[in-house]
Parts: structure tokens; sequence; C-alpha cells
């Protein structure tokens, strides 16, 4: 959706309404429905998604609510994803993906790291998390690789802190675009994941 007015959101017995339609049912088991509103409620540049299991949000790293004080970079108001989870039947084929088809141009045989800046208020290390790479690694075949990275994300210390952050190192074989996923697997109740979506290489 692009530009759309939704007069409520929320879930409701399993059925998530988005004002003048709805989906359903989130929990259903092969219910992979992905709807995304940009400049959501004919807000300029707001962004928000449902997934199956969570939703998304594009957010102010402000210090409202259990919302980070500033973004990675140290900007108080700068943007970042929010993930929260609704459900806690997450798994391989339904994760939660604040970082979906990021491209990013790179040159051949110029090895570099992607990183991702997370913060987290769980109570447990986050495990369940993965980042990956798809890039051309034969020159003049057009072919495709796929690179995944894990890592482990610890609980914030503090509102402030980004400390954590998952990586992937990339070397094509030809110049092109090297697009970037990251999915997140893990739910923990009435918690959330923050990403900075500058990623920096």
């Amino acid at each position: 959706m692009v530009n759309c007015k939704t007069e409520g959101r929320g879930s409701d017995n399993g059925t998530t309404k988005t004002g003048g339609f709805q989906f359903g049912s989130r929990t259903y088991e092969h219910a992979h429905t992905i709807i995304t509103s940009e400049h959501h409620d004919q807000v300029l540049n707001a962004h928000y998604t449902w997934f199956r299991n969570g939703d998304i949000e594009k957010v102010a790293a402000d210090d409202s609510g259990v919302t980070p004080t500033q973004n990675s970079m140290g900007v108080s108001g700068g943007d970042v994803i929010e993930c929260r989870f609704v459900y806690s039947d997450v798994n391989e084929v339904s994760p939660l993906s604040p970082i979906r088809n990021h491209q990013v141009w790179a040159q051949a045989d110029t090895t570099k790291t992607y990183r991702y800046y997370i913060q987290s208020n769980y109570t447990t290390n986050i495990t369940d998390i993965k980042l990956t790479a798809e890039y051309l690694d034969t020159a003049s075949s057009g072919h495709i690789a796929t690179k995944e990275a894990t890592a482990t994300i610890a609980p914030r210390s503090n509102t402030a802190d980004w400390s954590q952050y998952i990586e992937i190192e990339v070397t094509p074989a030809e110049d092109g675009w090297v697009r970037l996923q990251l999915d997140i697997y893990q739910y923990e109740a009435s918690k959330y994941v923050w990403v900075d979506p500058e990623v920096r290489y």
C-alpha cells in the first residue's frame, strides 16, 4: 500500500485489522502474508509492515516509551526499525525481517564486511538471527551465490547501547548488487528489537 489511510490497526482473534480491510488468520500455520504500508496513514515517510507473527515500524529513536534514545550514530531522533512479535510460533519460514532486499552496489574482487547494529530489551541473548547476502560469485556468468551469517545479540545495557551487531563478509567476482536480508526467529513476550537500517561497510 502507498499513502493509504488505515483507520485502525491491531489484532483481534488472530485477524489483523487495517481499517478498510483485514487479513487473517495470522496464526494459521501456512499463512505468509506480508502487507507493507508506505507513507503509512498518509504520514510522509512513515512506514509500517504487518507480518504473519508480528509488526515492523519505522520509529524515531527519541527515548519515548521503550525506544532507544538515539540511533547507532548517536543521533537523537534518528530513524530505526522497531520489531514487535505478536505470536510465539516463529519458525524458519516465518521470521520477522526488518531488512529485506537492501541493495548495495559492490565492485568485483573487493572484499567488504556489511554490518547492521542491533538493540533489544530481551532478557536473554538473541541467538536465532541471520543475515543473508546474495552476490555475483562468478565473473561474466551472472550466477548469484548466497551466504549466511549468524550472531549472538546480548540485551542492551541501556537505551543508548548499540554495541551489538551482525555482519557478513562478501567478495563479489563481478560488479553488481549485493542484496541483504536480516531475519529474526526468536520470540520473547512484550519485548522489542531495534535495527539501525544504515548498513556499515
